[in-house]
């Protein structure tokens, strides 16, 4: 019964979020800023170009987020070694500093592949 009240709530969320802001469509350009890493450099879109670029944000309470960035990042690690030009950027969003550093250490000693970066105030996943 918890699950399903849960995937319910989950899809109400989802559907008032999609409600509030316009879909996404083919051909939309993503925000030129993706955060900061942890040794506080900026990352820029324009700094990744010719790779394809995955972002995926991610942020300590959502447990589904957590479960899919090894993913992602064994997505990189594949690609790599097939000679692709993958990049992907975790985005954490909407963490408080401290937080955010406590984690990417963590994720960073475990996923070595993945860039993560922090959006504190959660702005580049608005649009």
């Amino acid at each position: 019964m918890r699950k399903l009240l849960a995937l319910a709530s989950g899809f109400l969320i989802c559907a008032a979020a999609v409600a509030a802001h316009p879909p996404i469509k083919p051909g939309d350009v993503p925000p030129a800023y993706l955060g900061k890493t942890l040794s506080g450099k900026k990352v820029n879109l324009m700094a990744l170009r010719g790779d394809v670029v995955v972002i995926s944000f991610w942020a300590t309470w959502c447990h589904y987020c957590i479960k899919e960035l090894p993913v992602r990042a064994g997505t990189r690690r594949i690609a790599t070694k097939k000679g692709l030009h993958i990049q992907v950027v975790a985005v954490a969003h909407d963490e408080r500093r401290h937080i955010f550093y406590r984690a990417a250490h963590l994720l960073k000693s475990r996923l070595p592949n993945l860039l993560i970066t922090s959006d504190p105030r959660g702005k580049i996943g608005k649009p």
